[in-house]
């Protein structure tokens, strides 16, 4: 008993989840886009109900974001900063 009241019982949990594509991401990857949460989106994702949920599958807002780096070769990563 004293060893199981040792561990650590965090659990991370993920989703993925992906959605249409915003005009910052479409010259990246044209037909899908992970789903990026705002913050103050959190609790509705986390405690809300499925449809509440369901309303937050949406492309994230183009003006928080832009191009930080782009390859100029076919191997080469883009990125895009949130």
């Amino acid at each position: 008993m004293g060893q199981i009241a040792n561990l650590n019982l965090f659990t991370m949990n993920s989703s993925r989840r992906s959605t249409l594509t915003n005009e910052v991401v479409k010259p990246i990857h044209p037909s899908r886009m992970p789903v990026i949460l705002d913050a103050a989106d959190y609790g509705t994702w986390l405690s809300g109900s499925p449809d509440e949920a369901a309303r937050l599958l949406k492309p994230f807002g183009t003006e928080r974001m832009h191009i930080a780096m782009e390859g100029g070769k076919a191997d080469d990563q883009r990125h895009v900063v949130v």
